[in-house]
């Protein structure tokens, strides 16, 4: 979903989520459909699954970021879930680089990592989620900071690292 074209607006340049507003109106996705329009409301997006990689260059995707030096600074935060950033690109994500590991698109080609063990984690399925409906080429994968998990989330992003698939930092 290009953002710009469903909200009708072109995002500043001095911010990045600047595109995003509360005031802005939003259209009917299909003209032919009555929906009801929302205005003066706060506007909540959601990034749907989508069976294939979108075109990106079509919706303006990578150049809404591509001016920014970083679009989240996830350095210092703590997911006790665990957490993927396919809806943003992955090498705009300031993260802390010992423990958080960014996964590139085209590293996924050359090795087959499903047939790798995962354990009791759900790193391979955040993964899945990359390569088939991210928009971007890279993700950033967060441990579960619970110390329950903590210990078997960062063995598997280890193992990413060794087999090639997560970037060495």
């Amino acid at each position: 979903m290009c953002i710009r074209r469903h909200l009708g607006a072109e995002p500043q340049k001095d911010r990045v989520g600047s595109a995003i507003s509360e005031r802005q109106r939003l259209p009917t996705r299909h003209p032919d459909r009555q929906h009801q329009r929302i205005e003066n409301q706060p506007i909540r997006i959601g990034i749907a699954r989508v069976r294939g990689r979108p075109q990106v260059e079509r919706c303006g995707g990578e150049s809404l970021f591509s001016s920014a030096d970083w679009a989240l600074d996830i350095s210092r935060a703590k997911f006790p879930n665990g957490a993927t950033f396919e809806a943003l690109p992955g090498d705009k994500i300031v993260r802390d680089r010992k423990t958080q590991a960014l996964i590139r698109r085209n590293a996924l080609k050359t090795i087959d990592w499903k047939a790798l063990d995962y354990g009791q984690t759900a790193i391979d399925i955040a993964i899945g989620w990359f390569e088939n409906g991210s928009l971007f080429d890279a993700v950033v994968v967060v441990p579960r900071s619970n110390s329950k998990y903590r210990e078997a989330d960062a063995a598997v992003i280890e193992m990413l690292r060794r087999e090639g698939i997560a970037e060495l930092d």
